[in-house]
């Protein structure tokens, strides 16, 4: 299916399965995420894309070692911003000789989903496209995201062989955005069924997708109504062999996106590639909040899994025999 046909599937929906998911608290919001990492250099609101506004990046590199860094390219949930206290967790990256890249992107509301999705992928594609110019290690790139920001993430894990989903007007012809790793922190997934997988769960849905003006908000029209429509939006369909490796965190408590849907994410990679690729850990009594998951414990599982996944320690390996050889 070419691009043409995809935009006409959503010409009268707004892709906003998760409006206002991942929006920070009030005392999250407060916290910018420059206050989380020590000092590092960096380029600010530096534009990925020039459609929109909302189409720039913040790029940050660790002043200790030495490049090319392996990059985390993360992404905030709905409401939020690439300055929020909401990606600190990936901002710790920098404290671990990563570099940093987080985007902003047009949202629902503003555009559908095949455009929040071609801006995901621009940013990736615009991180592997100056990777001579900021430091990068191209071959070694994560996505990272947490709610509808995960939602992104994951996408970029398993759609890398779509390019029907890139958009040509943002540029990097020939560039690849396939990633290396997803770091996915209780991600939106299925809509359609969210309500009745909440319920399963013996959990009163914070934001039922049955509600009328949820779905014309967010879709156009009643969720009911356009079901084939809103299932498109769910990145577990378009997961094959092809699919990277994943670590997958969710609470079980949350009652905006059902644990249940990251556990069906988590088999179907299994199923695909194999259970050694993919890290699936719930956490009991937690809910939809990036608070929850910032603990140092969660956080060395996240680093953890990306040493391991994007070959960390061959890197090391490779650069140290660099040094040699150049001595």
């Amino acid at each position: 299916m070419n691009r043409k046909k995809l935009l006409a599937f959503f010409l009268t929906a707004i892709f906003a399965a998760s409006v206002g998911l991942g929006h920070p608290t009030t005392m999250e919001a407060a916290e910018q995420i420059s206050q989380t990492v020590k000092t590092v250099t960096e380029w600010k609101d530096v534009p990925y894309a020039t459609i929109s506004a909302k189409q720039k990046l913040d790029i940050y590199l660790p002043k200790t070692g030495k490049g090319p860094y392996p990059v985390i390219v993360a992404f905030h949930g709905m409401g939020g911003d690439k300055n929020s206290a909401e990606l600190k967790n990936a901002m710790e990256g920098l404290n671990r000789g990563y570099a940093v890249v987080c985007a902003n992107y047009r949202e629902p509301g503003e555009v559908h989903f095949l455009d929040s999705l071609a801006d995901a992928r621009a940013a990736v594609k615009f991180v592997r496209a100056n990777a001579d110019k900021y430091g990068f290690d191209s071959s070694r790139i994560a996505a990272w995201g947490d709610s509808l920001g995960g939602k992104l993430a994951v996408f970029l894990g398993t759609t890398a062989d779509h390019p029907e989903l890139d958009d040509p007007a943002l540029g990097y012809a020939g560039e690849s955005c396939r990633v290396s790793a997803v770091v996915a922190l209780f991600p939106a997934l299925d809509d359609v069924n969210a309500d009745a997988d909440m319920k399963k769960l013996g959990l009163t849905p914070s934001m039922p997708r049955s509600d009328e003006k949820y779905g014309r908000k967010m879709y156009g029209a009643p969720i009911q109504s356009i079901p084939g429509l809103v299932a498109l939006a769910n990145p577990i369909r378009y997961v094959n062999s092809s699919a990277v490796p994943f670590l997958i965190m969710h609470g079980t408590a949350d009652s905006v996106c059902p644990v249940s849907q990251s556990q069906e994410l988590a088999e179907k990679l299994r199923h695909n590639i194999g259970s050694g690729k993919v890290n699936f850990i719930t956490v009991e009594g937690a809910g939809h909040h990036v608070a929850d998951f910032s603990g140092e414990e969660y956080r060395n599982k996240m680093f953890k899994f990306l040493y391991k996944h994007l070959k960390i320690k061959a890197m090391l390996k490779q650069q140290r025999e660099k040094n040699k050889a150049s001595r």
